[in-house]
C-alpha cells in the first residue's frame, strides 16, 4: 500500500481531509458500539445463517 507521501505528494490539505474523514467515521463507529448497535453480533447464531437444508451423506 502506498504511503501518504506517494498518494498525496505535495498536497497536505488532501491528506488532512482524508485523515479527518477517517477520524469522523471511526468516531461514528465508536458511538454506534457504545449504543449497543453491534451487540447482536456477540452471539454467533445471529450472524451465521443456518443452512437451507440439512444434507447428510
Amino acid at each position: 500500500m502506498p504511503s501518504g507521501d506517494e498518494l498525496f505528494g505535495e498536497f497536505p490539505l488532501a491528506e488532512a481531509a482524508t485523515k479527518t474523514r477517517r477520524a469522523k467515521a471511526l468516531a461514528e463507529l465508536v458511538a454506534m458500539a457504545e449504543r449497543g448497535d453491534f451487540d447482536y453480533l456477540l452471539d454467533k447464531k445471529n450472524y451465521r445463517p443456518r443452512p437451507l437444508c440439512s444434507w447428510e451423506p
